[in-house]
Formats: structure tokens, sequence, C-alpha cells
């Protein structure tokens, strides 16, 4: 058990100990990581299987490991790229929603962001595709470089972006990352860049995802109505 990871050797019990209610000749099979000899640990496919049975005890248990590292890394690197906007580098529409989804029913608290580019059609039609394309890309270096490394990132639109900033319910600190992020944008000089940027805050405005992006949705666009390039919490 020394050579399984913690979390997988509970499986593994799990599996032999109802071993012996089995049928006769199944095989039952569960993914474990196992440590390697550079002490890194790597999926194998644990198989065993009940042998005969004689006056109703079971005779014997046989198993196989098979090396599955390499198929999970590729089943990895699939999943990450069904995940990933091409564009920006960032979880696309579906993979963002889910995560953050997923990160509500675990958080106690957070700040929902919806941040969308002033005027990035008159950008695009003025100066061209390629120019709009080099703003995208630019716009989402500055939010990933103006968040932290463990709140979610997404392009949830052709200019529209999705942030949610977890495990805090400072306000302050909200604020303080919207104006941040408005000074930093408009400081590129290819071309004139400004944001609306609508906030939600969690569980205050929404309990649920969709109740936060309507919330935070709704401020982005009372942003927009008084003028753009500003937040509204």
């Amino acid at each position: 058990m020394e050579m399984i990871h913690p979390d997988d050797a509970v499986l593994l019990r799990k599996l032999l100990k109802e071993a012996k209610a089995m049928p006769t000749g199944q095989i039952h099979s569960v993914n474990l990581r196992f440590v390697d000899k550079n002490g890194s640990y790597c999926w194998m496919l644990c198989q065993i299987q009940l042998l005969e049975k004689e006056q109703g005890k079971a005779r014997k248990i046989v198993g196989k490991l098979s090396d599955i590292q390499e198929q999970r890394l590729k089943e990895q690197r699939l999943i990450e790229k069904a995940s990933i906007d091409s564009m920006t580098g960032i979880l696309n529409r579906k993979a963002v929603d889910h995560q953050i989804a997923d990160r509500l029913v675990s958080a106690k608290n957070g700040f929902l962001f919806m941040i969308d580019i002033d005027n990035f059609k008159a950008l695009n039609d003025t100066l061209g595709h390629a120019a709009g394309d080099e703003a995208l890309i630019h716009f989402t270096s500055e939010i990933k470089n103006n968040f932290r490394s463990e709140d979610l990132i997404g392009r949830v639109g052709g200019d529209e972006f999705i942030v949610f900033m977890t495990d805090t319910d400072s306000e302050q600190a909200a604020r303080h990352k919207a104006e941040q992020l408005l000074s930093r944008i408009a400081k590129w000089e290819k071309a004139a860049l400004s944001a609306s940027i609508g906030i939600a805050c969690y569980p205050k405005d929404g309990s649920t995802y969709e109740e936060l992006y309507e919330a935070a949705d709704a401020a982005m666009y009372q942003v927009k109505q008084q003028g753009k390039n500003g937040y509204c919490l």
C-alpha cells in the first residue's frame, strides 16, 4: 500500500474487501496511482478476478496491473484542448461555466466579474480583424496579470470575459481589482481600450451561478448605460 497514492489506497482496500461477494470469473477494475522509481505517481489500471469457490469460500484472487499513464495524459490533453479558447488560451464558455458552478459548491464567498470591451466592433471595423485579434490577446493578458492564479478566467463571447474571484468577501478588494484592470488596459499604446465591468457578490447577490451571472450582467449593462469605461458592484 505504500506504493499507492493515499487517496487511491482507499479504493483498492474497498475493492479487495468486497471481492468475496463478487461473481466468480467476473473482472473488476479500478484506476490507481502508483509511485515510480523517481518518486512520481503514474496511473495504472488494476484488474482483479475471483477464481473458483470451494464450499462457499473463495480460493484465490488474481490481479493484473497495466500502465495507462500515457493514455491518461492523452485524455487529459484532449480535455484541456476542448476546454480552452483557441484565440486567447483561457477557458472557453462551456468550461468556465462548468468550473465556476463546481467552485460554488465549496466556496464560502467570492465575486463574479462580467467584463466587456467597449466599442470592440468599431475597433475591428476601423483597424481590421488582425488588430482586433491582437487587442483580444492583449486584453486577456491584462486580465490574467490583474487577477490571482487561483481565480477562474474565461471568454464567454467575442469581446466578453468572465472572472470568478473566490474565497473573499472584501468589496474593497473587488473594487480595487476592477479599478486596477481599467487602469492597465488604458495604457495600451496600439489602440484606445476601455471596458465595462459588472460585479456580483456571492452569496449576497445570488446563491447559484445563474443568479450571479444575471446580477453581474445587469451591473455591466448599467455601466454601459452610464457611458462605459467603469465598473458597478
